[in-house]
């Protein structure tokens, strides 16, 4: 194992890493900092990770990424296609609208104090509070 530590005026340079091995078995770890960010890598072979924080921007390069915390998005921006199918269930959601100009959207129930509303298909029915139905229209 060899370790590595360098300062000049403009960095700091930190590295470890094995010796005696081919470099694609070798294990290694870098943190350099600089006025304009940090960056952190470690390398085992042809694995790699990468962190980088500067002022205006983190960005992560790896094959794994875990985040053991509850993770909340301030901004509340997920872009297209970036959940995974099947992930999201109904239980998490909470809208006051929902709109659809063409959608398969399943049974869609609706419930409340006054009794409850379904959609499903082509067929709407709607109960009261006591369960008794009270309207159906559509196709059954």
């Amino acid at each position: 194992m060899q370790s590595q530590f360098t300062q000049q005026a403009d960095r700091i340079n930190s590295l470890v890493t094995e010796i005696g091995k081919p470099l694609a078995q070798t294990q290694v770890t870098a943190i350099l900092q600089m006025l304009q960010g940090l960056y952190f890598r470690a390398a085992d072979g042809s694995l790699q990770s990468l962190l980088v924080i500067t002022p205006t921007e983190v960005y992560i390069n790896t094959g794994y990424l875990r985040i053991a915390a509850n993770t909340k998005i301030d901004g509340n921006v997920i872009a297209s296609g970036m959940i995974q199918a099947g992930a999201v269930k109904a239980g998490h959601l909470e809208s006051n609208t929902v709109s659809a100009m063409f959608a398969n959207l399943g049974t869609f129930v609706s419930a409340g104090a006054n009794g409850k509303t379904t959609i499903s298909g082509a067929l709407t029915t709607v109960h009261d509070e006591n369960g008794q139905l009270r309207i159906r229209f559509g196709r059954w």
